[in-house]
């Protein structure tokens, strides 16, 4: 069995290069990503070139549009860069949405693999539709994406033998979208990183949020929900950059930290009570297993993909979107109830452990095999 993975952005592909490469899986990356050590060399073949020249020239654009344009033009230039170079001998084709329509279409027409499209987010028509309501609300400019990478996706998923969807949410979005994708979808839930083995030991009730910090985050809700908050000593303490869009409220005791990496971000884990991920539209959100990985429960929305983990009560809540009341709810609960959020901390710790990387990598292996044989 041979295996091409094609992802211009890093995003989960190389979290399966690694899985393949420990599982003695014949397979070549095409990556527009910095690789590490764990992957092989010689089973990549790097385009990093492309998105750095891209990143660049987005800097230096005049508007959002034209932001958006060099986005998709970028993508397109990576697809068809594989496409130009992939193998002719492989079995299965796994490509990422976005980066993979020109590379699935030079295969199909020699029938050459089977052709699995991984999509990690709703359909574009369901991720804007819900984001823009959103912005009318708070009277902000939305900027839907490229017409022509949505175009882009759209066939993606329709030429596709399957599609690989990381959550329910995202499965019954695409659904959604176009009901005959069902027969064609399988899931399979992302893997937690290893968990740590030391304990979180807040010295205040704080409540972490780590992400992109613009309205579709739903960081907003979070702030309104904590300033309504009766906790003594409570902090929030917020890690990513702030979006120019984001409705800023002057909130006591909210501490914002551009970025944290390294001892510093584990420092961070360690030191809260809980992780807050109260998006609006989200795939599965990785964060969140991290923050189980190191022992803290968890809030998430219902429209984040990684819901499908979470045990209500047990490891974690899940709330609706776009309700503070819900939010504030159930920090109340876990400030006023310290050793019932230990426990749930502990479970969370034990779902990471029950859902590792390695896990994911032996299900997607098998995925590919009975994919083979239909």
């Amino acid at each position: 069995m041979k295996i091409a993975l094609s992802s211009g952005g890093r995003f989960h592909s190389i979290e399966i290069a690694k899985q393949l490469n420990r599982l003695k899986v014949d397979f070549t990356l095409y990556s527009g990503t910095a690789i590490p050590k764990e992957i092989p060399h010689d089973k990549v073949h790097s385009y990093r070139v492309i998105p750095l020249i891209s990143t660049a020239l987005r800097q230096i654009a005049f508007s959002e549009r034209a932001r958006r344009k060099i986005t998709s033009l970028s993508d397109d230039i990576f697809d068809k860069a594989v496409a130009s170079r992939i193998s002719q001998d492989i079995d299965i084709f796994h490509g990422f949405s976005v980066y993979s329509l020109y590379t699935m279409r030079k295969l199909k027409k020699k029938s050459i693999a089977k052709i699995i499209i991984d999509r990690g987010s709703a359909p574009a028509q369901e991720y804007n539709a819900i984001v823009q309501a959103e912005y009318n609300r708070l009277g902000k400019h939305y900027y839907w994406p490229d017409q022509t990478s949505i175009k882009k996706q759209d066939s993606e998923y329709s030429e596709a033998d399957f599609i690989l969807s990381p959550s329910s949410y995202v499965t019954d979005s695409l659904i959604k979208h176009k009901l005959s994708y069902r027969e064609k979808i399988f899931s399979l839930p992302y893997g937690a990183p290893q968990v740590v083995k030391k304990e979180p030991k807040p010295e205040k009730f704080r409540v972490l949020f780590i992400g992109g910090t613009g309205i579709a985050k739903g960081l907003h809700y979070l702030i309104d929900a904590f300033s309504k908050l009766n906790c003594k000593n409570a902090e929030l303490l917020v890690i990513g950059k702030i979006e120019s869009d984001f409705p800023m409220k002057k909130v006591n005791n909210v501490k914002f930290v551009r970025k944290l990496v390294g001892s510093a971000l584990e420092e961070a884990f360690l030191s809260s009570s809980v992780l807050v991920l109260p998006s609006l539209s989200d795939g599965w959100g990785m964060v969140v297993t991290e923050a189980m990985a190191h022992g803290l429960p968890v809030i998430v929305s219902e429209n984040s993909g990684v819901k499908d983990i979470i045990a209500q009560d047990k490891n974690g809540f899940i709330v609706p979107i776009k309700n503070s009341e819900s939010i504030q709810e159930k920090l109340q609960f876990l400030c006023d109830n310290p050793s019932k959020a230990r426990q749930m901390g502990k479970n969370a710790k034990l779902t990471a452990a029950k859902n590792s990387w390695n896990k994911y990598g032996e299900e997607l292996v098998k995925i590919y095999e009975k994919r083979l044989e239909i």
